[in-house]
């Protein structure tokens, strides 16, 4: 009779724990892109804009924002879509949606690309130094730390470098090799 009990009290208690895991998951999200933001807004903040300065500055700030609601914006989808898997995903619709976010993300990043390139002129030299030094934290690849549009956080294709340190005997040269799954105790060739 108190088996019954037992596993109502542990269904219980795994639901706190995935809601707990989800929450953290949204924290570290929030708190990924909330640090994207303020590392934008220190950079205005440090960089002492001049009026002359104000706008060209606006428009980089605002494409930086649209690209970090967009990447938000399909990281959201993408998990509606994993806690919905209603529709059936075939390899070309993947592919397919993986076109399309990559295009997306790259189209985003050639237009956070133009407006730097027409604010870049109009600083001095300190103002470039700072730019330059804090422009891969403000604009990051990924605002999630994943490869963006590869679902199930899969991250892209790694590739084997060979082994470190190897040099001549090593048996690697400098190609690259993809990395094959193979089973415990098998040598790899």
């Amino acid at each position: 009779m108190g088996g019954g009990m037992g596993r109502r009290a542990m269904s219980s208690a795994q639901s706190r724990e995935s809601s707990t895991r989800d929450s953290a998951k949204t924290s570290d999200r929030t708190s990924s892109v909330d640090q994207i933001l303020y590392q934008l807004s220190t950079l205005q903040i440090d960089l002492k804009l001049s009026t002359e300065q104000e706008a060209k500055w606006f428009e980089f700030s605002e494409a930086v924002r649209a690209y970090v609601d967009d990447q938000v914006r399909q990281k959201f989808k993408d998990q509606n879509h994993q806690n919905n898997p209603s529709e059936n995903t075939t390899g070309l619709l993947y592919l397919s949606k993986l076109v399309d976010n990559s295009s997306h993300q790259y189209s985003d990043l050639e237009e956070i690309e133009a407006k730097a390139k027409a604010f870049y002129p109009l600083m001095n030299n300190e103002q470039r130094v700072l730019f330059d030094l804090r422009m891969s934290i403000v604009v990051t690849p990924n605002v999630f730390g994943l490869s963006v549009g590869y679902p199930n956080t899969l991250g892209m294709p790694t590739t084997y470098m060979g082994p470190k340190g190897g040099g001549a005997g090593a048996g690697a040269g400098s190609e690259s090799m993809p990395i094959t799954a193979t089973s415990p105790g098998t040598p790899v060739n």
